[in-house]
């Protein structure tokens, strides 16, 4: 720095004179209280005005923040080890920058400077850069003689637009450093109290990078006749800056960049990376600087060979069979008399499910069902439903899952977009199947017709093609309506040639089936072990979302394997599960939360986490977790699949860096059903086919996820970018919801969002702003419910008069209110309330996991908001303190009254009081207070009344 170069010329100067015995007569020098008192002088001046107007001015509204990408999470309370790396610029490439710079008019400085910032921007994936610029105190109060610390920083601000040439940007970012320059006395910590940045304990205000470039201090000219100098700045153990990068340019021109970092945000091996990068980023803007900076490589070629082609080297073999139903025929023929199939005590062989879908095929074909055609399934969870999956696969045609516990509109729109030849359902649902339009079929109506035909295989086992359609999955759509993900054959075979290699599967495993046919992940639970020599055990609804019976089926059916969503892993683990040696618990569908991952560890010899959209075939990563205290990863891409990270140019970024997840290679689907602009907006070509295998697709799917790949390869999914959710691992499209509430003559404007205010309870919430008086939170779920799952329902409806507005006239989601109670609680008169104890218990238990109050003895649980997830909570407190077990599907039906009357005969209600009914004092509702941390709801007045009233206070508090 400056002080040292002062120093060291008046060292020189001493040593010189004292080796010719002469006096030195230097002139004396500025001392610092000079500098102070130049400084106050300053602070009253008019300039001191205009520059404090000047940086204000450059920082108006919210303050930015660059993101720089780390190794390492970011700590709460800022820490500051430091270590340093020093990367080398060869003076060939140091030549080229000062000659381009030249030509703009722009210093070797200069130009460093804005390739850098441009370098920043891209890797932190911001437009808007703040990088400080050292100021010598000593220069700006023309006291160059001065020793002491007289730095500043200068916070330059550069806001970018990166599909320009770096010639403008360039010409942009000289401007911003002569105008920083020319207001370079206002001191930072000045300029902070003025703006007065919002406190971030974890990272320094306004500016965590910091970069300089000076010349070497030239020792020819220090006087040490006879001696050889070396000026050698040591590296610092201690730095506040993430990065502090000061440039050095040598006697032979090179530069030598000494970069100090935060050691516990990076390894010396990222930062090599990073800087390495910037090295590669910078030659090209300087050699061609004409082109878009968006188009320039941020790495090197030997760090794109691995992040590209190196970790993308997936080549699986995989079974040569052209078709799903296929692969099951020849596992058929190798093990007929293996079971294939359990439904409650009804088993089936390989050879029976092969004969019987085998009959199905035929009799559809007589249906005039001919290979490429869709036929809906709509029958509940059986044996049969895997023998009709696999008859209408060879039968040629693909397969629609039309869930029967979705709302008839919704069936019917995907029966008529899917264009459905037929449905095949069952009797007890052919009333609801007929007016979807389409011809039926009730497969247990028709066993006698399907005995007649031949068990051999048809002959469209052999036509269908690895491109035919397997299946048609309908999933959320942001438009209003559902979209189809066309899958087809030859991206199952290989999905489930992937599934066996690893996370693994064999003839000897066994899995229970718990998921919907209409979730995609049904399909690995359904056909990995048919078409392995395994065992399927395929559990009804009701026990699927009962976290008890679920821990009784793992043991009672020798289960070596369960794919569950996290929501159901909690399930099981709230119910009192205590494990089973051997299983192997593979967990997806949402992002995995932290809190189930040491107790699956406890409970299972293996735990994997899942990744994957419908659109790629189900899982396309996989990560097996040893340690609860490591990041929730995702892994690897499975066999022949290539995972890329890309930026909104589809250039890829460097390891650490967030960007959009890309999919490619033979999980890769057909896109979306009747929706040619959709598909092409979301299926890109895919600019990485040349350096991989045939199974490399020629289309990568964009999934909206933002994932980084970290230093040792792995995948780490950050966030969303867009309004798609997960809750309780169903896919849902907020606008989708959005949509339908806007169709409700009362609500003028809405958001859906998601929330978790405790741990592991996401739920949705709808905040309305309503259209003159606003609708009852029962008129909106009715409305919702004509066309939603139920899974698509918001748990809360919250009426606002206006949104939060961020300064850009945004809606502020962060300042969208925690939901509390409904406004139709406000018409109470006609609500039933509880008269006994038992229904006092039973209504508390409710309101605390519902976390609202509006719930009244006549309602249904799941009509105030109530899932699966919740029911089961509640059923492992009641039979914790009463004995009694409610089981799942007595909240489906009942009211929370009839809830109570299941448990009244408990010993925990023995009082004799407790029959008794309230008093009326009681029946009158209280204002509800929102809940608060650490409070405990009441809705019950105190009063003087005898033992009931003591009885209610025990369950109370």
């Amino acid at each position: 720095g400056w002080s040292l170069a002062v120093f060291c010329g008046d060292l020189g100067k001493h040593y010189q004179a004292a080796l010719e015995n002469q006096t030195t007569n230097l002139t004396a020098a500025a001392q610092y209280p000079q500098y102070a008192a130049a400084m106050a002088e300053y602070g009253a001046s008019d300039r001191h005005g205009k520059d404090v107007h000047y940086w204000v001015e450059r920082y108006p509204g919210a303050l930015p923040v660059v993101e720089l990408p780390t190794e390492f999470p970011r700590r709460e309370l800022r820490t500051y080890p430091s270590k340093r790396f020093d990367q080398y610029f060869e003076p060939a490439v140091v030549e080229k920058v000062r000659k381009l710079g030249a030509k703009q008019g722009c210093s070797l400085f200069n130009t460093f400077f804005a390739a850098f910032n441009a370098y920043i921007g891209r890797i932190s994936n911001s437009s808007d850069v703040v990088v400080g610029v050292p100021s010598a105190g000593q220069a700006a109060t023309e006291m160059p003689d001065l020793i002491g610390f007289c730095v500043n920083t200068l916070p330059v601000r550069s806001q970018l637009d990166f599909s320009q040439p770096f010639t403008n940007l360039l010409s942009q970012v000289r401007s911003n450093l002569l105008d920083a320059f020319d207001h370079q006395r206002l001191s930072f910590g000045e300029l902070l109290r003025e703006l007065a940045p919002p406190r971030d304990p974890s990272r320094p205000p306004l500016v965590s990078i910091s970069f300089n470039l000076d010349p070497t201090i030239d020792t020819s000219e220090m006087g040490f006749d006879g001696i050889d100098v070396n000026v050698r700045v040591e590296p610092r153990c201690f730095e506040q800056m993430d990065w502090f990068i000061n440039g050095v340019i040598q006697d032979d021109q090179s530069v030598e960049l000494q970069i100090q970092y935060n050691s516990d945000l990076y390894s010396e091996t990222a930062i090599r990376f990073y800087f390495e990068g910037f090295a590669t980023f910078l030659e090209e803007l300087v050699t061609s600087p004409e082109r878009p900076v968006s188009s320039c490589n941020l790495m090197s070629v030997p760090q794109r060979q691995q992040l590209l082609v190196d970790w993308n080297n997936t080549d699986l073999e995989i079974p040569d069979c052209t078709s799903l139903h296929q692969l099951f025929s020849h596992q058929a023929a190798k093990t007929p008399d293996a079971i294939a199939v359990e439904h409650r005590g009804s088993r089936l062989t390989y050879a029976e499910v092969d004969q019987r879908s085998n009959q199905i095929a035929h009799f559809l074909a007589s249906q005039g069902i001919v290979p490429g055609d869709l036929v809906g399934i709509c029958v509940e969870r059986s044996e049969d439903m895997l023998v009709t999956l696999y008859g209408i696969l060879k039968s040629g045609a693909g397969y629609v899952p039309l869930d029967p516990g979705y709302p008839a509109d919704r069936l019917e729109y995907m029966c008529q977009h899917s264009n459905l030849k037929l449905v095949v359902t069952q009797d007890k649902l052919t009333e609801t199947v007929a007016k979807f339009g389409k011809p039926l079929i009730a497969i247990d109506a028709n066993q006698s017709e399907f005995s007649k035909l031949p068990i051999a295989s048809p002959n469209t086992i052999q036509e269908t093609s690895p491109g035919d359609i397997c299946y048609v999955i309908y999933t959320s759509g942001s438009t209003g309506k559902p979209k189809g993900v066309q899958v087809p054959h030859g991206a199952v075979v290989n999905f489930l040639a992937t599934m066996q290699a690893s996370p693994g599967f064999g003839p000897s495993d066994s899995i229970l089936a718990v998921t919907t046919l209409s979730f995609d992940i049904a399909v690995l639970e359904l056909y990995l072990p048919t078409v392995s020599g395994g065992r399927t055990v395929i559990l009804d609804s009701l026990t699927a979302t009962d976290g008890a019976g679920l821990a009784q089926a793992l043991d009672r059916h020798n289960i070596s394997l369960l794919q569950a969503t996290p929501t159901t892993w909690r399930l099981l683990i709230e119910s009192g599960w205590q494990g089973r040696a051997g299983l192997k618990a593979l967990c997806g569908g949402e992002p995995m939360p932290n809190d189930i991952v040491a107790p699956l560890l406890e409970r299972c010899d293996e735990l994997w986490n899942m990744y994957g959209p419908t659109e790629t075939t189900v899982w396309s990563a996989v990560h097996q977790i040893v340690d609860a205290n490591s990041p929730i990863l995702i892994g690897r891409p499975v066999g022949n699949t290539q995972i890329f990270i890309l930026d909104e140019n589809a250039r890829e970024v460097p390891l650490g860096c967030e960007g959009e997840l890309h999919i490619g290679g033979a999980g890769v689907t057909l896109g979306y059903r009747s929706r040619p602009e959709l598909t092409d907006e979301r299926f890109i070509n895919n600019p990485y086919s040349n350096p991989f295998t045939d199974y490399v697709s020629r289309k990568l799917y964009k999934t909206g996820d933002i994932a980084k790949i970290r230093f040792d390869g792995q995948l780490e999914f950050l966030r969303r970018n867009d309004k798609q959710v997960k809750v309780r691992g169903f896919r849902i499209e907020l606008g989708e919801i959005e949509q339908t509430l806007d169709s409700h003559a009362g609500v003028r404007q809405n958001v859906v969002v998601v929330r978790e205010d405790a741990p592991g309870d996401t739920r949705l919430v709808a905040y309305i702003v309503p259209n003159g008086e606003a609708p009852s939170t029962s008129q909106l779920r009715e409305h919702l419910r004509d066309t939603l799952p139920n899974y698509m329902v918001p748990q809360h409806f919250v009426v606002l008069d206006i949104f939060p507005q961020t300064n850009n006239g945004k809606i502020d989601y962060k300042q969208l209110p925690a939901p509390s109670i409904d406004e139709s609680s406000a018409h109470q008169e006609d609500r039933q309330l509880p008269t006994s104890a038992a229904e006092a218990y039973i209504l508390k238990a409710c309101t605390e996991h519902l976390g609202h109050n509006d719930v009244f003895m006549d309602d249904t649980f799941f009509d105030v908001g109530g899932h699966s997830m919740l029911v089961m909570q509640i059923i492992v407190q009641v039979e914790r303190d009463t004995q009694i077990r409610l089981g799942p599907q007595d909240f489906l039906v009942n009211t929370i009254s009839q809830l109570a009357a299941k448990i009244t005969q408990s010993d925990y209600f023995s009082d004799a009081d407790a029959a008794k009914p309230l008093p009326e004092s009681l029946q009158t509702p209280t204002q509800v207070i929102d809940p608060v941390p650490d409070s405990k709801p009441a809705v019950l007045q105190p009063t003087n009344n005898d033992h009931l009233l003591t009885k209610l206070k025990r369950f109370w508090n």
